[in-house]
């Protein structure tokens, strides 16, 4: 474990002691739960708690491929320059050092539990000056939320109906705020809205009927379940001359549509198979621009006219190893006459 916290007063459950370490708030569910409302309802940044939550090393289970996938769902979603949710104070040697650990497979299950360890560490110690205000002022009766009462999270301790009666009374009113309009709502209320579902899923283990149509929809964190958010999974689309094919992305990629970085909850989105255009899922009914690929191949039937023209050649159309295409090939008796350093393309002597 890496909390560097003193491990104490173990026998005393008051909601002081058990808020006094970071490490001893997170195996206590109902208390939690109360800090994340507090830390939402007091219009404090979530990004840092939520960071710290889902990479927690004990969710760290699954093979290599799942691992490498959920890795750059967290880090597009919490660490890169243009995170919904990014957490605050992470340098950009962090993030660097992340980036090119994704750009290549894990070989071992290690190298994926130490990927976030520096950046917890920064998460971590937002989340202490989060829990020292929520105590202080708990305990001075100045904060706007106050929560369950000292006896009833007490209850919840070795009771876990009532620990998931207090976590679905408390929380649940803040994902209702949050739910409504998911197809059309920010990139930032979209990434909490996914770390409250998974928070509720797979630490909470709180499924109910009051939550269950909001968990069935929402996209989750470290998760096998593909998103379903912004209609069904179509793994191809042709559109505007792109044949887009649906893709799981896993280091950082631009969206050539609104120009900002390919983020959040795969399959994120779609990559065209003829051009290097690449859109999130959310986008890719509103792509305009054209495929580039036809213009590419006029650029190079112009390069190539160019140069028979300055070789004084004939450009001639012929056959083309593929039945029913055709390719223009720029012919000479005389091999020395082509300067193949003037183009890159591929040129034929007869």
């Amino acid at each position: 474990m890496e909390e560097d916290d003193e491990y104490d007063d173990h026998g005393d459950e008051s909601t002081q002691n058990v808020m006094k370490h970071v490490w001893n708030l997170i195996a206590h569910n109902a208390h939690l739960a109360v800090f994340i409302v507090f830390v939402m309802e007091t219009e404090r940044d979530p990004a840092a708690l939520f960071f710290y939550l889902l990479t927690d090393p004990v969710h760290y289970h699954k093979n290599l491929k799942d691992m490498q996938k959920w890795a750059y769902e967290i880090h597009s979603t919490f660490l890169l320059p243009d995170a919904p949710l990014r957490v605050p104070n992470i340098t950009a040697q962090i993030v660097n050092e992340i980036n090119s650990a994704l750009e290549e497979r894990f070989d071992q299950d290690e190298e994926h539990k130490k990927l976030f360890v520096k950046a917890r560490f920064v998460a971590k110690n937002a989340v202490r000056l989060q829990l020292n205000d929520f105590k202080a002022e708990r305990s001075a009766g100045l904060s706007r939320f106050s929560g369950p009462s000292e006896s009833d999270l007490k209850t919840c301790v070795d009771n876990v109906a009532k620990e998931i009666q207090v976590i679905n009374d408390h929380l649940i009113p803040v994902i209702d705020t949050l739910s409504h309009d998911l197809e059309n709502c920010t990139n930032r209320t979209l990434a909490i809205a996914s770390c409250l579902a998974t928070i509720m899923s797979k630490i909470f283990n709180a499924k109910s009927s009051r939550n269950a149509s909001f968990l069935d929809r929402c996209p989750m964190f470290l998760s096998d379940k593909k998103s379903k958010l912004f209609g069904k999974n179509v793994k191809k689309i042709p559109l505007m001359g792109h044949n887009f094919e649906l893709k799981q992305f896993t280091h950082p990629t631009l969206c050539n549509f609104s120009k900002g970085t390919i983020w959040g909850i795969g399959p994120q989105g779609y990559a065209c198979q003829n051009c290097d255009f690449n859109v999130l899922k959310r986008f890719v009914n509103r792509v305009e621009e054209p495929c580039m690929e036809k213009s590419r191949k006029v650029t190079k039937t112009t390069q190539l006219s160019k140069l028979a023209s300055d070789l004084g050649l004939p450009l001639m159309r012929t056959a083309a190893p593929l039945p029913g295409r055709e390719s223009l090939r720029i012919f000479s008796t005389n091999p020395d006459e082509l300067d193949i350093g003037k183009c890159n393309l591929s040129l034929y002597h007869s």
